[in-house]
């Protein structure tokens, strides 16, 4: 059960915290053991995570890269699952989709400036329900 992975709690801890690259490295040895969906939703954070380091980093591309791998990963998860709300590992997948979805798109855009860094509203945040 989700609720006793201390690796995996740690691991969103580290990621709300902004230590992404240690968020990454907490969830790898669960992803390198984990299976179907599991692997899936694992590597679409860890693939979500690591664009985060390359929006801090000021690298685009990746960060477009990144970025589109992991929530297209994510969605598949959604669509695996059996829960009709989509709730997976305590996250409720359509929601952290809707908000990174909504931070990602400015860089996607044909101009992406300082500004566009500096301008974001929403962070996309592993909020749990327990």
């Amino acid at each position: 059960m989700w609720k006793q992975n201390e690796d995996y709690l740690y691991g969103v801890d580290l990621y709300n915290f902004a230590y992404w690259w240690e968020a990454h490295e907490a969830w790898e040895g669960l992803w390198h053991q984990a299976e179907d969906t599991y692997r899936l939703f694992l590597q679409g954070l860890i693939q979500v995570s690591a664009s985060l380091i390359k929006y801090h980093m000021r690298m685009l591309r990746p960060l477009r890269t990144l970025s589109t791998a992991g929530r297209t990963k994510l969605r598949q998860v959604v669509t695996e699952i059996d829960d009709v709300n989509g709730h997976y590992m305590g996250l409720n997948l359509p929601d952290f989709l809707a908000t990174a979805d909504t931070f990602f798109n400015p860089f996607f855009s044909e101009q992406v400036t300082e500004e566009t860094y500096q301008n974001i509203t929403v962070q996309p945040l592993i909020l749990l329900q327990l």
